[in-house]
């Protein structure tokens, strides 16, 4: 044992439970036996999960500044030319009327050393009429005392259907 949801195992148990490993939904840590690395991989996948959620909540709140401040200086964004870009279309999603609703199922988080994360999740999303579950990557580079977003993967998105008025 590792930590309360962390097992710790021999390079051997590692490979015979590979046959079982469900790539983007199992979590691991892979350390390196051949340099000294001391690092609390439950804190860290703590630290994460804290800002995962403050990631949420920013974006859910619409709160411009403190959700574009998650992301790193060295972001650069799926599908856009640059973060300009990315900043201005987020703008304009979060300036629209309504409520907005985003929804993370527990990410499956692979540390892999003290300065980077990789956390996949199912996101519900839900803003007026558009509404999609994504399964979504994030990659979580430490910068100083702070976890950021140095990439940002939708592995797949599905709309989900619209509901009437009534419901």
């Amino acid at each position: 044992p590792a930590g309360a949801d962390v097992v710790r195992l021999r390079a051997a148990d590692f490979n015979a439970l590979s046959a079982v490993i469900v790539p983007w939904r199992t979590g691991w840590v892979v350390l390196d036996q051949g340099r000294d690395v001391q690092f609390d991989g439950a804190a860290i996948a703590a630290d994460v999960g804290n800002a995962i959620e403050h990631w949420r909540q920013a974006w859910e709140q619409k709160q411009l500044d403190a959700y574009t401040a998650v992301y790193s200086a060295s972001f650069v964004p799926q599908g856009e030319p640059d973060v300009a870009h990315w900043r201005i279309r987020k703008r304009r999603l979060f300036e629209q009327g309504g409520a907005l609703s985003v929804q993370v199922r527990p990410p499956s988080l692979f540390v892999l050393d003290e300065g980077t994360v990789i956390a996949t999740f199912e996101q519900s999303y839900r803003s007026g009429a558009n509404a999609s579950v994504a399964v979504k990557v994030l990659r979580w580079q430490r910068e100083g005392t702070r976890w950021a977003i140095a990439a940002e993967s939708v592995l797949n998105e599905t709309p989900s259907p619209r509901r009437s008025a009534d419901e």
